[in-house]
């Protein structure tokens, strides 16, 4: 019984990594949290990228998205219900409903079009505070009860019989049991005339016997009437209260009362403070802007920060040899980071790692450096090294790029790819000397075309070579130019720049963002009014993508183009007929002004980066082996009704596979039409979409060229 066990479990971790064909994940960097709330062992943190979980006990973080059912990353608000549900505002007024236990999310959209500042939760109760005032949500009839409109609200504190409302115009109190709450002289007003230190109040807290109202001038506290209470000058934006403390958020760190009722700092973390929780028997735990979490106990700070990429503004994409997955991120907060598939590696400008906080493009050479391109700081080169990464900047400094007129310490440099012969083209835009083109050999030696060989304009966007080795230039003012170098990169004198497209051939527009080639030496062209694409002299218009305005052209391995808009993902197939559009409407998209994309061929995922986070979509499309000599099949066995597939990997191109039954029968045939790629995927049904009995079946590989090889299969149907 204990080996049945273990086997059980074992197909069961079999199944959870076999990632199905069209699945979603995403990934968000979580580190600008808005609000703080604990729940049992767990401190929760809206964020710019989701809903943030940490466990007190194994000190871990967990990472709740839109691919898990939230309606938006970008949530500002939070608090925790009676029945320990979190409750998560979006910064389009959905309200995402998050159950620890059942891992389910609900949603409401009462407020939807509502600026939700924060939420109070009072027994069978939660209130809303709104840009108009406060609504009160019944629990136990999941509906709306009534709504206040009295002003933006940022908090409420329910003190006995008393409700306060902290505004951005004062203070509002009123009683409970008042018959109706509507009428605004249930309300009694408090402002700077009545002696608070700023019109505009964040909370209003019970510590004691006195109540203490965070402003943005300080604290005020309450006696009969209000009045100043120190920390002038500060913005005290947030509260913490033990049984014989009371903590208070400013951006310059944390304070609390001490006996002699004087505020106390903290000491002091390097990061701005953005929110705290106080956890009984454990200590006070404050967010962090762009660091995670940080822990006060025993008068000493402790950090935790999720694994995460660096920023959300993600800005370019490039797979490694090794599989690794290369970013670049864009202001604020920009840098370089590396996703090997469970750990993400982080070079960022806020921890000195490299010297721009504005990446915009990044490639990988022939022996597997990496060539990341800053806008202001020219290139930073990373190679990884026994002991890590060895990271070397490219600028002025050592003569190779220049720097723009205005500022020669300041190389913009924005796109960067490497051709078939390994070397690397740099684009320097607006370079000083108008070599706006660097080239890089494998050996390290350089060679350049400046606007004076025939680039049409110092504003260059993007490069791309074409099959007949041409290299195609972008510009954002003057079309597309084209170098012709006759395969002689040192000698210019044979060299042809004489080409180049304008609105006058056909482009929609002077302004392109991309050019990209592909397999049959298609160029196509973005611009923020549409796509182009030349084929064969001739420049047509292309106007099937989901948004007109695009950032990027992708070019997959199976000729697949891919088309990052600032309204979603187009996808033109291979037969240059089908498209397919991904948006945040019709998709787990984790935003619709996306970037940029890149495919793994060898796992087909595709990678797509926004301004919002970077999404990974498993797709059909991995690099054909070059024959089926490596042909295999998992899991093995195959259990209906725990597995989901059978998967037959390593496929060639142009290969179909057949199932058969022990004697010989023909159960499934999966034609090389329905096998996008490397693998084929099978599903347990016969021909007739039955489920098939338990055996063992043969699968049979071949390919238009001849080739086959056989397997085998046990099914397993419980």
């Amino acid at each position: 019984m204990k080996n049945i066990y273990i086997l059980f479990v074992i197909l069961l971790a079999t199944q959870a990594l076999l990632a199905k064909v069209g699945d979603w994940q995403t990934y968000t960097n979580t580190s600008d949290i808005r609000q703080m709330a604990v729940s049992q062992n767990t401190v929760w943190s809206a964020t710019n990228g989701g809903l943030l979980a940490f466990d007190l006990m194994s000190k871990t973080f967990q990472t709740i998205t839109n691919s898990d059912g939230l309606t938006s990353n970008d949530l500002v608000a939070l608090e925790i219900d009676n029945q320990n549900r979190v409750w998560a505002a979006a910064q389009d007024g959905w309200i995402n409903i998050y159950d620890p236990l059942t891992k389910n999310v609900s949603v409401l959209n009462d407020y939807r079009g509502f600026e939700i500042e924060n939420f109070t939760s009072y027994g069978d109760s939660v209130f809303v505070c709104l840009d108009i005032g406060v609504s009160l949500y019944d629990l136990n009839r999941d509906e709306v009860k009534e709504t206040w409109k009295i002003g933006s609200a940022g908090h409420v504190l329910i003190d006995g019989n008393d409700i306060w409302v902290s505004l951005d115009s004062g203070i509002k109190r009123a009683k409970l049991d008042f018959p109706n709450l509507m009428a605004p002289d249930a309300w009694y007003t408090y402002n700077t005339l009545d002696g608070l230190p700023h019109r505009k109040v964040n909370f209003v807290v019970r510590f004691g016997d006195t109540l203490y109202a965070g402003t943005e001038n300080g604290v005020a506290s309450y006696t009969g009437f209000w009045s100043a209470h120190g920390l002038s000058g500060f913005k005290v934006f947030d509260y913490a209260v033990t049984n014989d403390t009371l903590f208070v958020a400013t951006h310059n760190g944390v304070y609390h009362l001490d006996e002699n009722d004087q505020w106390q700092l903290n000491p002091p973390q390097n990061s701005l403070v953005t929110g705290l929780v106080h956890v009984p028997d454990s200590g006070l735990y404050i967010g962090l802007d762009m660091r995670g979490l940080a822990h006060y106990t025993n008068q000493s700070w402790q950090s935790f920060e999720p694994n995460a990429p660096l920023s959300n503004k993600f800005s370019s994409l490039v797979i490694d040899p090794k599989g690794n997955l290369w970013a670049t991120f864009s202001r604020p907060n920009g840098g370089v980071a590396r996703y090997d598939g469970e750990t993400w590696t982080n070079f960022s400008y806020i921890n000195g790692d490299v010297p721009s906080d504005d990446y915009r493009a990044v490639a990988v050479d022939s022996i597997g450096r990496i060539w990341a391109a800053s806008w202001g700081k020219g290139i930073t080169r990373i190679t990884e090294t026994e002991d890590g990464f060895s990271l070397e900047q490219l600028d002025r400094s050592d003569g190779h790029l220049a720097g723009i007129v205005q500022d020669d310490q300041f190389v913009v440099t924005v796109d960067v790819t490497v051709d078939a012969e390994g070397n690397v083209w740099i684009l320097n835009r607006q370079a000083a000397d108008r070599r706006v083109i660097a080239v890089v050999t494998p050996e390290d030696e350089w060679t350049y075309f400046s606007t004076s060989d025939g680039i049409p304009s110092v504003h260059v966007t993007s490069i791309s070579r074409d099959d007949a080795g041409r290299m195609w230039v972008a510009t954002e003012d003057r079309g597309v130019g084209v170098i012709d170098y006759n395969d002689t990169l040192f000698d210019h004198s044979d060299d042809d720049l004489s080409q180049g497209l304008t609105t006058g051939d056909g482009l929609v527009s002077m302004h392109i963002n991309s050019v990209a080639s592909d397999a049959f030496g298609y160029i196509w062209i973005g611009t923020p009014e549409g796509v182009n694409y030349w084929e064969g002299g001739d420049v047509r218009a292309e106007y099937k993508v989901i948004n007109e305005d695009i950032n990027s052209i992708y070019v997959d391995i199976r000729n697949n183009k891919w088309f990052a808009t600032n309204g979603g993902l187009s996808r033109l197939a291979s037969d240059y007929v089908n498209w397919q559009d991904f948006s945040t409407d019709n998709s787990p998209l984790v935003s619709d002004n996306v970037t940029c994309v890149v495919l793994d061929g060898k796992t087909g995922f595709a990678y797509i980066g926004t301004t919002m986070g970077l999404s990974q979509y498993h797709t059909a499309y991995t690099q054909p082996a070059i024959n089926l000599e490596k042909v295999s099949g998992f899991p093995n066995p195959f259990v209906l009704g725990v597995h989901q597939r059978f998967i037959i990997d390593k496929l060639a191109d142009k290969a179909a596979v057949r199932f058969y039954t022990s004697d010989g029968s023909l159960v499934r045939n999966i034609p090389s039409t329905q096998i996008l790629g490397s693998r084929a995927e099978w599903d347990g049904t016969n021909d007739r979409g039955e489920k098939v009995a338990s055996g063992i079946y043969l699968y049979l590989v071949t390919t238009e060229e001849g080739l086959s090889a056989v397997g085998k299969v046990a099914v397993i149907k419980p």
